[in-house]
């Protein structure tokens, strides 16, 4: 079964080359969609180091557990707005794979 990655997606599994104390426990890779590039370039236009918004969620497949990882451009609060949007506090859960698939690869 293929899968079909979403855009601004990816995955992080346990490193299984793991063999020194300060290799990561976690590897893995996430696409990024060129809309969020261009905010990352404008950001870096406007002098900033480029800044993006990452979400995890702990998931388990065939192969062991794994982080199913999704981004999105940073949100920045409004000139005068107290707290944050009812949307902006709790991200829904979502999967980045298309397919039912366990398998995090």
């Amino acid at each position: 079964m293929s899968q079909q990655q979403r855009p601004n997606s990816g995955i992080l599994g346990v490193n299984s080359r793991k063999t020194q104390p300060n290799h990561p426990d976690f590897t893995g890779r996430i696409r990024l969609s060129p809309e969020l590039i261009q905010s990352m370039a404008k950001q870096m236009a406007a002098g900033q180091d480029p800044e993006i918004e990452i979400s995890g969620w702990k998931k388990a497949g065939q192969g062991g557990g794994f982080i199913s990882i999704s981004a999105k451009e940073k949100w920045v609060r409004p000139e005068g707005q107290a707290t944050a949007p009812a949307s902006r506090q709790a991200p829904p859960a979502q999967t980045p794979w298309s397919d039912d698939d366990d398998s995090p690869f």
